[in-house]
């Protein structure tokens, strides 16, 4: 039995290193624009996640093939069925058109009766006006004024704000770390940019090329970046803004789990907290108010 259960203990180990080791090859997708488009493709390990290969269409079997056989020859032997069938049609809606008839006699008279009872309840309601506006100045009454309602709105409001304001800062430290664990490698970039007045074409290649490298040193603040070539090229003879640009955005799984189990580890100990903090609020609230009815 204990070389059992070392074998077992070993068997779950192993499977819990492969995993683990699994985990640590990082999930790369490629992102490419161009002339032709933008292209993604998403890459794990060895398998292509997108884009997916087109499935191919299958094949009809020789059972479909024979079931379509035989409902072709069914159909010539329903052929006089369906003649059949149609002359009963015909005959059920003869009987119908002649009920139809008889019910059109009926339903003029109760159509009259009805009219009736609409003049009587049109001659009531004129008559008795005053009782509306009874009630619609109960209704006014009975409504709120518009300033409690927005009283309560912002109690509200203030009460769910203080209650997650605790959780803010250390989600957003969190956030800046998955942030930081997403790498952008392998940037290319090339970009032509002209006008055909040279003077227009300087000035429109710097600000070009500082909103380029701007954005660059925007995305390096926030993710891992790794720039391999970044060109912007001036023509002085065209009116031309035309380029490529490609990059590789690698994530490890692992690094996600291990931050997202931090965050979960760190909302759970803050909510503790808060939970001790209202029952010690609680437990003191109700001493006073119990000291103040002895004295009295």
């Amino acid at each position: 039995m204990e070389m059992m259960t070392i074998i077992v203990l070993w068997i779950l180990l192993s499977i819990i290193a492969l995993i683990v080791i699994l985990l640590h090859f990082s999930v790369s997708a490629f992102i490419k624009f161009d002339e032709n488009g933008f292209v993604i493709k998403v890459k794990y390990m060895f398998f292509t996640l997108y884009p997916r290969k087109p499935k191919k269409p299958k094949k009809i079997k020789e059972k479909s093939r024979r079931r379509k056989e035989k409902i072709a020859n069914d159909d010539e032997f329903s052929d006089s069925l369906d003649y059949d069938f149609e002359e009963f049609k015909q005959e059920l809606s003869y009987e119908n058109v002649v009920d139809n008839a008889d019910n059109e006699d009926v339903n003029t008279d109760s159509v009259d009766e009805h009219e009736e009872q609409e003049e009587i309840a049109e001659e009531k309601q004129t008559e008795s006006p005053p009782a509306k506006h009874h009630k619609k100045k109960d209704k006014k009454k009975k409504e709120k004024p518009p300033r409690e309602k927005k009283e309560s709105k912002l109690a509200s409001f203030k009460e769910k704000y203080y209650k997650y304001k605790p959780y803010f800062p250390m989600g957003w430290k969190y956030f800046k770390k998955l942030l930081k664990a997403i790498r952008i490698t392998g940037v290319k970039i090339n970009l032509d940019v002209g006008r055909e007045d040279a003077h227009e074409a300087a000035i429109y290649y710097g600000a070009v090329e500082g909103i380029v490298f701007n954005t660059l040193g925007q995305l390096s603040n926030m993710f891992t970046v790794k720039i391999k070539r970044a060109d912007v090229n001036c023509v002085f003879t065209k009116n031309i803004i035309d380029g490529s640009a490609e990059c590789y955005v690698r994530v490890r799984p692992s690094t996600i789990i291990a931050i997202a189990v931090c965050v979960g580890v760190n909302f759970l100990v803050i909510y503790l907290k808060q939970r001790r903090a209202n029952k010690k609020k609680q437990i003191n609230e109700n001493i006073n108010t119990g000291g103040k009815t002895n004295e009295r």
